[in-house]
């Protein structure tokens, strides 16, 4: 309990919720069993007193296990001495959120390295009857300046912590805009500092992490992650705050803008296309688990409104333009809106 507190904070600093909590002592009770039913059902066997799955040696493997038939490495249930091992509370917990939670989709987000032990866990599921689908979502490395490994210690030894980590986001954060405040480029109310340095310095480590494709090992750097230009969380935020400036000033009600939208300029054109794009892009990132893909999609979305800004009034338009273009603003802000709550990103009406 005192952990799951400890986890709790950093978790709401996330904006993280979980519905169901079940540690791994949950599963406890139910591992002799599942070594019972592997060994009645022929999927495992005795092994110089292990119990062992060797995939070698069965019929009934689903075609993406197949080259499991090659390894020569069993995966193992149960020690020799009767202990029991990560891979069978695994597969206890697959059985569990099958049968008792009657999930369709599992997703397991784990570093790429243990895919070998997802193959195994999955193929054993099949063979007891599948019915669930199980994936497994896995990810690089994040390197340090040196590019190596990311230290968690310091060095005095001290390790490094996520909320360490997300205080000197915001630190940085709140540094940047102060800055970007004294020089005019940004417009926060004093009072307010604070707060959005919070939701700017949070939002920037999530993006930075789910901007790059998952499989890959990307370097970390506080320049490039506390940025309000280029692909960096803080640059979409600001791009959003921009469009309600646009309301603001011009005193208008944004859920009141439904259009007609007429896409005449070049600027204007681009613009749109890039919103349309928008269902297509959430679907192929949810399918995928691929959360670049959307990332991509919405600094796209906030560069092409820059250049729509810059090149086409909106508040100084004509009637119908501006009209038309006080819609295509609104859109705008609701998919900037809509795409960084997606990947767990607030946005703030002020920059």
């Amino acid at each position: 309990d005192a952990s799951k507190l400890a986890l709790n904070e950093v978790y709401d600093r996330l904006g993280v919720r979980f519905d169901t909590w079940r540690g791994e002592s949950a599963y406890h009770d139910a591992l002799a069993g599942v070594v019972e039913r592997l060994l009645d059902e022929g999927i495992a066997r005795r092994d110089e007193g292990a119990v062992c799955v060797f995939f070698g040696e069965l019929d009934g493997l689903p075609p993406e296990a197949k080259a499991l038939k090659k390894q020569k490495a069993p995966f193992i249930v149960q020690k020799r001495d009767g202990a029991f091992l990560y891979s069978t509370t695994d597969i206890a917990t697959a059985l569990f959120r099958r049968d008792t939670l009657d999930m369709e989709r599992v997703i397991y987000v784990v570093d790429h390295r243990q895919g070998l032990h997802f193959k195994q866990l999955f193929a054993v599921m099949a063979l007891l009857g599948g019915g669930v689908r199980l994936e497994h979502v896995g990810f690089g490395t994040v390197l340090g300046s040196d590019g190596r490994p990311l230290r968690t210690r310091d060095a005095h030894g001290e390790t490094l912590t996520l909320t360490a980590l997300l205080d000197e986001a915001v630190e940085r954060a709140r540094a940047r805009i102060d800055e970007g405040v004294e020089t005019g480029r940004l417009r926060v109310p004093i009072e307010e500092i604070s707060a959005v340095a919070e939701v700017v310095g949070i939002g920037a480590v999530k993006y930075a992490d789910l901007a790059q494709n998952r499989m890959s090992d990307y370097q970390f750097d506080w320049d490039k992650l506390i940025s309000f230009t280029g692909n960096a969380g803080p640059y979409l935020q600001y791009a959003y705050a921009r469009c309600q400036s646009i309301f603001t000033k011009g005193e208008v009600d944004e859920g009141a803008l439904t259009g007609p939208v007429r896409l005449e300029a070049p600027e204007e054109r681009a613009l749109g296309r890039r919103l349309l794009r928008f269902a297509d892009v959430v679907h192929d990132a949810a399918e995928s688990c691929q959360p670049h893909l959307l990332c991509e999609h919405l600094y796209e979305l906030a560069r092409a409104f820059s250049a729509f800004y810059a090149a086409c009034p909106v508040l100084d338009a004509p009637p119908e333009a501006r009209d038309s273009r006080l819609a295509l603003t609104a859109l705008t802000s609701r998919q900037l809106a809509r795409g960084l709550a997606l990947v767990g990103i607030d946005v703030v009406p002020r920059m």
